[in-house]
């Protein structure tokens, strides 16, 4: 397995990318949440059926709270498995930049 992991050139940029990636995660969906608002008070015939249409978006916006902050919790779990498997994958010599640097410093007799 280790040989397979050395050739998928992961590089320390890579594992950043998606730290950062998992960061974002939870608000994909914000800036559908702020155009929902919007059309909401554009098709809305009249002040009650606004504020229903208001009501139910809050009941779902409740509900997708407490999922973002399960999700939350899931991704700083699985950055940190991630930065568990750069630092083995350093140690193994498995890390492209890690494998290039010690590449560069051996080099072959002539």
């Amino acid at each position: 397995m280790s040989d397979e992991l050395k050739h998928l050139n992961l590089t320390e940029k890579d594992f950043d990318l998606l730290v950062e990636g998992l960061e974002y995660l939870p608000e994909k969906g914000t800036t559908s949440e702020l155009l929902g608002d919007l059309l909401t008070g554009m098709i809305a015939k009249n002040a009650a059926e606004q504020q229903r249409i208001v009501e139910e978006r809050k009941k779902k916006a409740s509900a997708a709270i407490n999922s973002k902050k399960a999700l939350k919790e899931d991704i700083k779990i699985l950055q940190g498995k991630l930065l568990m498997l750069k630092r083995y994958l350093i140690a193994e010599g498995a890390l492209k930049q890690a494998y290039e640097a010690i590449n560069s410093k051996i080099k072959p007799e002539e």
